[in-house]
């Protein structure tokens, strides 16, 4: 059985050969509709950092798109996009969590945060859902334990619900801030792997 058998029913882990040495869970929702909305900003960051992987495999089961590559041609990274729309997230993260054997506390999670301003980024060790759906569904299914890079898309103007501008189009203006936020994100990924939680916070906390 091959890896795309082993993402497909996540029945058989001995399929997977190799050592995964970091987890990272982009949060977003599946669909072209969604492609561009600030509730998916997690997984526009994980496809920023995909790019700076070599060796890289893709593969797909119902729950979750995976990409595996090596990053500076040493560490052995699985990139993980959940395909059960951002409610359900929780279900992807445990099954691939329980199937690499994978610590949760040395995995992280890439999410959109409307409490911090566009333009921004917040590094946390653990925590509460702070009411993000996609984060309550983890907290759910495997707890609060986990480091979280929270990308900021507020402040929630007073005159829309939360769950209409979450979904909705980034502004142009917007789209000019992720021009240097996105790559900010990335940096903050790659510190995060080389250098630990507590260093990234340091230096990207500002």
């Amino acid at each position: 059985m091959g890896l795309f058998d082993f993402l497909r029913d996540f029945k058989n882990p001995s399929s997977f050969s190799g050592k995964i040495d970091f987890l990272i869970f982009g949060l977003g929702n599946p669909g072209e509709k969604y492609l561009q909305t600030r509730h998916n900003i997690g997984f526009i960051v994980a496809d920023a950092f995909i790019k700076c992987l070599t060796e890289i495999k893709t593969e797909k089961s119902n729950d979750a798109e995976l990409i595996f590559g090596v990053f500076e041609s040493r560490i052995r990274v699985a990139v993980v996009k959940p395909l059960t729309y951002m409610n359900e997230s929780g279900i992807a993260v445990e099954k691939i969590i329980k199937k690499f054997s994978f610590p949760l506390s040395a995995s992280l999670i890439i999410v959109d945060d409307f409490h911090i301003p566009t333009g921004t980024i917040r590094i946390r060790k653990s925590g509460s859902s702070g009411g993000h759906n996609g984060l309550k569904s983890i907290e759910a299914h495997v707890g609060t334990g986990y480091p979280r890079l929270r990308i900021g898309i507020g402040p929630l103007p007073s005159d829309i619900g939360i769950i209409d501008f979450v979904l909705g189009q980034f502004t142009e203006h917007d789209q000019e801030m992720l021009k240097e936020t996105v790559p900010k994100a990335v940096e903050a990924l790659k510190t995060f792997i080389n250098e630990g939680v507590e260093v990234t916070m340091n230096r990207f906390n500002k």
